[in-house]
């Protein structure tokens, strides 16, 4: 097989922490050799140590970091996957594909990189913040003077409190609910009354013209009586 068609990989193994220095690196020994089986070949090499987990992996607080980069073929890789998944001093691993040209670091240059990343997001906060430091700085307060309120003289508060008084009469007391409903009331019965007694004058006339019928009806009854001969008083 050329090595055209080889493709670069990095791996990075979680070992068994409790198995110690030598069982750890025999674990690593074997790894290389599975890959070395499967026609491949082991670029680089990097141990991190034992570090402290983001959460546990079979009840294991720390884990021992290692990273291998490699050349293989993509179909000896799932023999290799598959023969890491049954091996039980492995807690994780991952494999990545790297790019054409790409530059493989140690732990101490990436820790450095790092560093420089941190430091340089500090200015860049730093100068953020000048502006808002050098700002104009805010107006002084004005401060007014107390103003003095000018005394007048007694005569012309005694004027105000005599037309205050004036204004006071003048107006008119507000009426309550309960007065305003009797006055109604009391112009109603009256209302009724002169209806009343226009109805009683009406009536008069009548009563009037009733009683002159009555009495032309007797007189017509007595000359009756006396214009006929035949009847005897």
């Amino acid at each position: 097989m050329t090595e055209e068609n080889f493709t670069s990989y990095e791996m990075m193994l979680i070992v068994d922490p409790t198995l110690g220095d030598d069982r750890t690196r025999d674990v690593i020994e074997e790894l290389k050799t599975q890959i070395k089986s499967l026609e491949g070949t082991v670029t680089f090499e990097d141990l991190w140590g034992s570090r402290y987990l983001a959460y546990k992996i079979k009840r294991q607080e720390k884990g021992y970091y290692v990273v291998l980069n490699f050349n293989l073929a993509p179909t000896k890789l799932i023999e290799l996957t598959n023969e890491l998944r049954l091996n039980q001093n492995i807690l994780r691993f991952i494999t990545l594909k790297t790019p054409k040209n790409y530059e493989i670091l140690t732990l101490e240059a990436l820790e450095k990189e790092a560093e420089k990343f941190k430091k340089v997001k500090k200015e860049d906060a730093k100068e953020e913040e000048a502006p808002r430091r050098t700002s104009r700085p805010a107006p002084k307060a004005k401060v007014e003077e107390p103003k003095v309120k000018e005394v007048e003289p007694e005569e012309k508060v005694e004027e105000k409190e005599v037309e205050v008084k004036k204004e006071v009469k003048e107006k008119p007391a507000k009426k309550t609910e309960v007065e305003e409903k009797e006055e109604i009331a009391v112009e109603e019965e009256a209302i009724e009354e002169e209806v009343e007694e226009k109805e009683e004058v009406k009536e008069e006339p009548k009563k009037k013209e009733a009683k002159i019928t009555d009495l032309d009806d007797v007189d017509a009854k007595l000359k009756s009586i006396i214009d006929d001969p035949d009847i005897s008083l």
